[in-house]
């Protein structure tokens, strides 16, 4: 059986003013990068789809939440790439 109590001391709830962050289902991106990326460096983004593009690389998938895009985005920037755009893709 699972214990969802809240240890001592800790809040239940949210402080007031504050909405827990419902997601549905995972919101899509697209990631335009410049250059066009060899395959071993899409290789380093196995939860999203490739393409290029003129002289640019686009990445785009669904991006489940906070944590799974600062993980893309801290790659993006370990990886010396350049990020031209980003953006929510239509659901």
């Amino acid at each position: 059986m699972l214990n969802t109590d809240s240890p001592p001391g800790l809040p239940t709830s949210p402080p007031e003013g504050i909405r827990p962050m419902i997601v549905s289902s995972p919101s899509r991106y697209e990631f335009i990068l410049d250059g066009e990326l060899s395959e071993r460096a899409l290789a380093a983004f196995p939860e999203l789809s490739g393409r290029h593009r003129a002289l640019t690389t686009s990445l785009f998938g669904p991006v489940p939440d906070g944590t799974i895009m600062r993980g893309i985005l801290a790659r993006i920037d370990d990886l010396g790439l350049t990020l031209l755009e980003m953006r929510r893709l239509p659901d």
